[in-house]
């Protein structure tokens, strides 16, 4: 498995110095602590488990092959 140091160290070897610096700047973990639900507060997502709508929402669910056919259709649409 590929390390962060290691990455970083060959992008540093094989790219410019202002390219090696944006891809190490992308591969840094990124996050915003959020705080805990409290009861009465609107659920706004879930981390891990089958995609589901709220009761009384109909749709279908999002994959990542209808992400990528609703980006096609988007950009042959510009």
């Amino acid at each position: 498995m590929l390390s962060l140091p290691l990455l970083s160290e060959l992008a540093h070897e094989r790219l410019p110095s202002g390219l090696a610096d944006r891809f190490c700047s992308l591969l840094e973990p990124r996050g915003q602590i959020l705080s805990a639900a409290r009861p009465g507060d609107e659920h706004v997502g879930v981390l891990g488990g089958e995609p589901l709508l709220p009761e009384g929402r109909e749709g279908r669910p999002c994959t990542r092959s209808s992400i990528r056919t609703g980006l096609a259709a988007a950009t042959a649409r510009r």
